[in-house]
């Protein structure tokens, strides 16, 4: 039987090919001398929608893992925590 917790990892792994795009367009950007603000946008709505994925893993996912494996959800509240060191710190190199 297929659960909403199955596309957790089809909408992770999306996460992480948007990364590499992300990544890769940045080099290409900065190799060429190019114009960054397309990248930076694109960087910054990818941290909009990450966060909004966070924030529905923190308050629905991480609570039922929490039941049966705390350890795991620790370390994933964890990891979600700094997300909030990234998208700060983009802001202010976008405002910059």
């Amino acid at each position: 039987m297929i659960t909403p917790l199955d596309a957790i990892p089809s909408f992770h792994q999306a996460l992480r090919n948007d990364m590499k795009i992300l990544d890769d367009a940045a080099y290409k950007a900065a190799a060429e001398g190019s114009d960054l603000s397309v990248v930076v946008e694109r960087l910054r709505f990818f941290s909009e929608i990450l966060m909004w994925h966070a924030a529905g893993e923190d308050e629905l996912v991480f609570p039922a893992m929490d039941k049966v494996a705390p350890l795991v959800a620790q370390g994933y509240l964890h990891d979600h925590g700094e997300f909030d060191i990234m998208t700060e710190g983009l802001a202010r190199m976008a405002a910059a």
